[in-house]
C-alpha cells in the first residue's frame, strides 16, 4: 500500500512498508526493514502503534555497531526483569489519521516511527520520532502504483487505529 526509506540516526536507513492482511479479519501491518544490514521485521498493526519484540531488539542490537557497547546491560535487564522495558530501547511503528473510504478499497493514513534508544538515567543514544509521511490508496486504481496523499478526516478513524 505504502512503503517509504529515511535515515535515523542510529539505524541508518529504515524501511516501513505497510500492507494489507486479506483474511477474513483483514487487518494492516508494516514491514520495518534496515536493508544495509539485510534485516526485516513484520509487525501486525492490530492497535495502529506496535513495537518490535524483544527478540527483534536483540537481533538489532547484535546487528547495529552503535549498539554493541549496551549489549551486556540489556541482557542484565532482561535477566533482572524479563524483559526490555520501552523506555530503554524500543523502536515502534504508529499508524495515525486513519479513515477508509468514502469508496470502497480507498485507505488514508500516516506512519511514523517512534524510538528509543539506550535511554539511561534521562540521557538517550537517539530518542525522537522520524515522520514517514501521509498516504491515501485506492485499490480501484492502478493496481501496485499508490495514489497522491489526500487529506484525511480525523472524525472517521475507526476506534482501534487511534493512536
Amino acid at each position: 500500500l505504502y512503503e517509504k526509506c529515511k535515515v535515523t540516526k542510529v539505524l541508518g536507513n529504515v524501511c516501513l512498508a505497510l500492507y494489507e492482511d486479506g483474511g477474513e479479519a483483514a487487518g494492516l501491518g508494516v514491514e520495518l526493514s534496515v536493508p544495509d544490514k539485510g534485516l526485516e521485521f513484520d509487525i501486525p498493526l492490530g492497535k495502529g502503534r506496535e513495537c518490535l519484540t524483544d527478540g527483534d531488539l536483540l537481533i538489532l542490537l547484535a546487528m547495529i555497531p552503535q549498539l554493541a557497547p549496551y549489549e551486556k546491560q540489556i541482557k542484565e535487564l532482561i535477566e533482572l526483569r524479563g524483559f526490555i522495558p520501552a523506555k530503554v530501547f524500543s523502536e515502534c511503528v504508529r499508524l495515525y489519521n486513519v479513515t477508509r473510504g468514502p469508496a470502497p478499497g480507498e485507505l488514508s493514513g500516516c506512519l511514523a516511527l517512534d524510538s528509543n534508544i539506550m535511554c539511561w538515567k534521562d540521557k538517550c543514544l537517539h530518542q525522537g520520532t522520524t515522520d514517514y509521511g501521509c498516504f491515501h490508496h485506492n485499490t480501484t486504481e492502478a493496481r501496485g502504483a499508490p495514489a497522491a496523499v489526500g487529506a484525511v478526516d480525523e472524525a472517521n478513524v475507526p476506534q482501534h487505529y487511534q493512536a
